[in-house]
C-alpha cells in the first residue's frame, strides 16, 4: 500500500506572495518527492494580479518535481465587495490552465 505523509509550510492568513518569499515552501517543494501541493489563496483579501502570477510561479515550481496542484478556492466576503464567488471561480480555473 501507500503511505501518506503530510507537510507543511503555512503563515496564518498569509496571501501567496507571502508563502513564495518568507516561507520554506519552494525549498520543501524542491527538496521533498511531493506527489500533490494544495495551495490556498484567499482571494477577496489579494489582488487577481497577484493571485495569477503566484499561481503560475508555484505552479511552475511543482510541476519541476513532477508534483500536481490543487488549488483550494475561498469564498467572497461582504466587507471586501469587489469579487463574488462566480469571479474567483474564473480566475482559480484561468490559474489552472
Amino acid at each position: 500500500g501507500k503511505r501518506l505523509v503530510v507537510d507543511r509550510a503555512v503563515k496564518g492568513g498569509a496571501p501567496l506572495k507571502t508563502l513564495w518569499k518568507k516561507t520554506d515552501a519552494r525549498k520543501m517543494i524542491a527538496h521533498n518527492k511531493y506527489d500533490v501541493v494544495i495551495l490556498q489563496e484567499d482571494l477577496p483579501e489579494t489582488s487577481v494580479k497577484d493571485f495569477q502570477k503566484y499561481a503560475a510561479m508555484f505552479n511552475d515550481h511543482c510541476r519541476a518535481t513532477d508534483a500536481k496542484v490543487v488549488l483550494l478556492m475561498t469564498w467572497p466576503y461582504k466587507r471586501l465587495d469587489w469579487i463574488w464567488t462566480e469571479g474567483i471561480s474564473e480566475e482559480h480555473q484561468r490559474a489552472a490552465e
